[in-house]
Parts: C-alpha cells; structure tokens; sequence
C-alpha cells in the first residue's frame, strides 16, 4: 500500500482524521466490491461481502468503508479512502 505521489500526506491525514486503519484498507482490498471508475479502482465494504468470512464480527464497524486508488506492479496506490455513509447507515445481509 503506497500513497499518492503529488501529496504523500494525503492519505495518512484522511486515515487519521476518519479513524480508519491499515488492516481495515487490508480487508476492504481483500473482501471489498471492486468498482471502476475511469481509470481508479473502488473497494467498498459490504455485509455481504463480510458475511460468513473471518471478520464477520466486525460488519457494523467496517460497513461503508470505501478505498479508491489504482493498481500498478502489483501495487496498490491509495488516492483516498472515507466512509460512504450510504451504504453504512443500511443493514444489509
């Protein structure tokens, strides 16, 4: 996992400012629904996506969490990562 080149800080402040760790952007890249936007790739956890796996438990403290960045040598470049509360405030199994 590596930050963006034009600001390095960027994602370590966005991680910092909403409490999100690196394990957390570990299982969102594990167990996230892959989206594509142009040429940036989205994670996002949802229950479905941590149901029946080992991080069951955690489903109310990881749903919503959204991951954007791009993949480049078996690399992944974290643009910015945030809480989508759309999808946190429903409950969805």
């Amino acid at each position: 996992i590596i930050s963006n080149d034009k600001d390095i800080m960027h994602v370590e402040r966005k991680k910092q400012q909403r409490a999100i760790t690196n394990d957390m952007i570990l299982i969102a890249l594990f167990y996230g629904k892959k989206s594509r936007s142009f040429q940036d790739t989205s994670y996002t956890v949802l229950d479905r996506s941590l149901f029946s796996s080992a991080y069951e438990k955690y489903i109310d403290k990881l749903r919503g969490l959204t991951i954007i960045g791009n993949w480049c040598d078996g690399e992944f470049y974290i643009i910015t990562c945030y809480w989508n509360f759309l999808v946190k405030s429903r409950k969805r199994y």
